[in-house]
């Protein structure tokens, strides 16, 4: 199997996982009853790792370029996947502290946070939080007077959690990578280096020309002079070819990152 078919295969493992999320033995955690007025959440499309390599992932917001509450958004998911594994959260940004939360500074952002296990032997374990950001984007402690319970402290395991979620986000979006889409049934948002993206989907099955080649994949063109019979026209540089494809089943749509055409040795 080339290096190409292996990323596609992780690809396909972690779509299964996120797609049998709602199929799976679940089993709820600890926090669940405390935060049960949250509507559950599922995979629809995280975010998640480079395919090929390892990237490295920040635990603390001083390590982004952008707060970690631009990053997230008003909802934000993110995957991470192991051996035998997925790891899921899902955040959605409240507009005030849910009811019986205080957090040990004011104004801070609240999120709530859903976590999910999943594993390959078809069980997973579901679980959701409540966490605060400071505008440092470093975690708030939180107490909560739970439902039926004496109350506690909010562990702030859950916002490291977030801000990593944060960092694979700023990670998907660098200059010098395209975001793939990559759907089949559910999604995945992947980044993948400018250039390696040609081998990665060099087996596409579609779209295709007219004469049933297929179509050129989304490239950069540099700045140049074409020469007509009646003139030289400067054309400036752009993105061209396609940028909707399908491969071994799958649907990928490509986005360029900003300057991602830097890293583009492949023209």
């Amino acid at each position: 199997m080339t290096t190409a078919e292996l990323q596609l295969d992780r690809a396909e493992t972690l779509l299964a996982h996120l797609l049998c999320a709602d199929k799976a033995k679940v089993v709820t955690g600890k926090n669940e009853a405390a935060f049960s007025p949250f509507e559950p959440m599922r995979p629809a499309a995280p975010y998640t790792a480079q395919l090929s390599g390892d990237r490295i992932f920040s635990t603390s917001p001083a390590c982004l370029l952008e707060t970690v509450q631009d990053l997230l958004g008003s909802k934000c998911e993110a995957a991470l996947m192991g051996d035998d594994y997925v790891k899921w959260i899902g955040l959605r940004r409240l507009h005030k502290a849910p009811r019986g939360c205080w957090a040990s500074v004011t104004r801070p952002t609240w999120y709530e946070y859903h976590y999910m296990l999943m594993r390959s032997d078809g069980t997973a374990t579901y679980d959701c939080d409540v966490i605060a950001l400071k505008a440092d984007g470093n975690p708030a402690n939180v107490m909560f007077q739970g439902f039926g319970t004496r109350g506690g402290h909010v562990d702030e395991t859950s916002a490291i959690c977030a801000i990593t979620a944060a960092s694979v986000v700023e990670d998907a979006h660098r200059p010098g990578a395209l975001l793939a889409t990559i759907s089949d049934g559910t999604s995945v948002l992947v980044p993948v280096p400018t250039g390696e993206h040609r081998e990665l989907f060099a087996l596409r099955d579609a779209p295709l020309t007219n004469a049933g080649k297929r179509k050129a994949i989304l490239h950069w063109v540099t700045k140049h002079t074409r020469a007509t019979r009646q003139e030289r026209v400067n054309v400036s540089e752009h993105w061209r070819g396609t940028r909707t494809l399908s491969i071994d089943g799958l649907r990928v749509t490509l986005a360029p990152n900003a300057r991602a055409n830097l890293n583009d040795t492949a023209r």
